[in-house]
């Protein structure tokens, strides 16, 4: 597979980003066109990419965070602050 080769035979013509899958660049391009077709419903964020959309509320609006008792940062799953842990503590 051309994953695993490190060949990115796929560029952005306006930025020059390389991707090895003709559909990591279809899905880069919208960045450029400007278009924010997804709102969120709690605040002013708008993205070109539903993924950004459903990230952004799980990060800024959900009610289900987990806290590092050392750090305070905020983490969004139970594996992610004890991977955070493992590297910082």
């Amino acid at each position: 597979m051309i994953i695993h080769t490190g060949v990115k035979p796929y560029s952005c013509e306006i930025c020059q980003q390389t991707f090895t899958q003709l559909s990591g660049l279809n899905h880069h391009v919208i960045i450029h066109s400007g278009t924010k077709l997804h709102h969120c419903d709690y605040c002013d964020f708008e993205t070109p990419h539903k993924s950004s959309l459903n990230r952004h509320l799980k990060r800024q609006h959900s009610e289900h965070k987990e806290i590092c008792p050392v750090c305070e940062d905020y983490f969004y799953s139970k594996e992610s602050l004890q991977s955070h842990k493992c590297k910082k503590l």
